[in-house]
């Protein structure tokens, strides 16, 4: 009887503590109120002054004195708040660069995806990251790794989700997150924005080059990116610009090139009015008075407009 007794007091005091402790796990974060008005979410807090929505509606970012935090709010309005950070990065990927004493990354629900144990993270596409630790660089391709592949480069600059540019033997190249070489190491500089064409530097001389290593243009002693692979570039003999896109190249005789919208830039000749009119395929009109080119402009808008229409 004695026996029974016992057993019924300890599953009684099993029940309490861990009622107990359901309760001290379940209690309600009051630093900060989630509202939601059609659909809207605000939070706000009578602590943090600082709180900012990030880039996900259900995503809340905060500055505290010192440190950083997260809040990730539910449909249901519950939310889970991961703080103490010393620093938060963009959001990409369906993830967020965290630092806590050492980088980390999170998903969008606020769990942990790699450990912050590392001295540098660089996010790619489709989850994929290049991760340094103890000066040695390792390939990340899914959460489920459980021995990361080494990447022999000396250092590495991340130019968008698809690539990077490596250095090894004191040479830069591009790579993408899996670690597969998209142009070998052999150039002294490589510009630092990539999409078509990238300016790559050899023996203090500077040339446009494409993705598959081959040179779009004769070597000058600067270029200058006018946009997405439009560049002004030119030799100190001569002394004036060259417009060069991708696909196209004119001679050295610019005293600038500027870029008028997303599509159409000018050439402006040395101590004249005139100036010649570009795309990124070519020339399209030359010869131009500063005033006409607006006109210009116009008629061809207005001749794309009707081909939209019809």
């Amino acid at each position: 009887m004695k026996k029974n007794k016992l057993l019924v007091l300890i599953a009684l005091l099993l029940v309490v503590l861990s009622g107990f402790y359901y309760f001290k796990k379940s209690k309600p974060n009051k630093d900060f109120i989630v509202t939601k008005v059609a659909n809207e979410i605000t939070v706000t807090s009578p602590k943090y002054k600082n709180i900012i929505r990030t880039a996900e509606k259900n995503i809340f970012a905060y500055k505290g004195e010192k440190t950083y935090g997260l809040i990730f709010v539910n449909p249901d309005n519950t939310f889970k708040v991961v703080g103490e950070l010393d620093m938060i990065g963009h959001l990409t990927q369906g993830l967020i660069l965290i630092k806590k004493g050492k980088y980390g990354a999170i998903d969008f629900n606020g769990k942990s995806f790699i450990p912050t144990t590392y001295d540098e993270i660089y996010l790619g596409e489709n989850k994929k990251a290049i991760l340094k630790k103890d000066d040695i660089f390792l390939i990340f391709n899914s959460e489920n790794d459980k021995k990361l592949k080494p990447l022999e480069v000396d250092s590495v600059y991340k130019v968008n989700n698809l690539k990077l540019i490596f250095i090894k033997n004191k040479k830069m190249g591009l790579m993408d997150f899996n670690g597969d070489v998209i142009v070998q190491n052999e150039y002294d500089g490589i510009s630092s924005f990539i999409d078509k064409v990238f300016i790559g530097e050899k023996n203090s001389k500077y040339s446009i080059y494409n993705l598959k290593n081959e040179k779009l243009s004769k070597d000058y002693d600067y270029i200058e990116q006018v946009s997405n692979n439009v560049y002004k570039a030119g030799t100190n003999e001569i002394g004036k610009y060259a417009f060069i896109s991708s696909t196209f190249s004119s001679d050295e005789k610019y005293e600038d090139i500027i870029k008028i919208d997303n599509t159409y830039y000018t050439g402006s000749y040395l101590n004249e009015e005139n100036v010649d009119l570009f795309n990124e395929n070519g020339k399209i009109k030359r010869d131009l008075k500063k005033d006409e080119v607006k006109k210009y402009l116009e008629k061809l808008l207005k001749k794309s407009d009707l081909k939209k229409m019809k």
